[in-house]
């Protein structure tokens, strides 16, 4: 999940409805040790278009799983993370409750104004 929109705006809860995850990586921005506004989006993700729909990692390396610093094992169980502007949060969760679950940010003021993320998913079990 990326936030890189609103420069010095609010860090943004987020819940996975239906769900628990794992946090696995944070990145964050530069700030201003003064000021406290970020300065400087973090760079380890490259958003390619204005729409932010082809992300990559900016270091070609991590491409095939040898990303720094990702928890492996042992991160708590949630179902609602804080993505930093400016930054970003990997989660992991294992998708084994069949239907839709929604992915919204809890910040009562964007609710209006935000996409929400649907998750479509099904299980096939015994099908041939």
């Amino acid at each position: 999940m990326l936030s890189e929109h609103v420069r010095n705006g609010n860090n943004h809860p987020v819940h996975l409805h239906g769900y628990k995850f794992q946090v696995v990586k944070m990145g964050w921005p530069e700030y201003n040790d003064t000021t406290g506004f970020m300065e400087k989006s973090n760079t380890e993700i490259t958003c390619n278009n204005s729409f932010c729909n082809n992300l990559k990692w900016s270091n070609d390396s991590w491409s095939g799983g040898n990303i720094p610093d990702m928890v492996e094992s042992g991160p708590t169980m949630k179902d609602t993370v804080v993505v930093p502007i400016g930054g970003y949060t990997v989660i992991r969760f294992k998708a084994d409750n069949p239907g839709i679950a929604h992915l919204n940010d809890k910040m009562q003021s964007l609710l209006i104004l935000s996409i929400p993320l649907i998750i479509l998913h099904h299980l096939f079990f015994g099908i041939k």
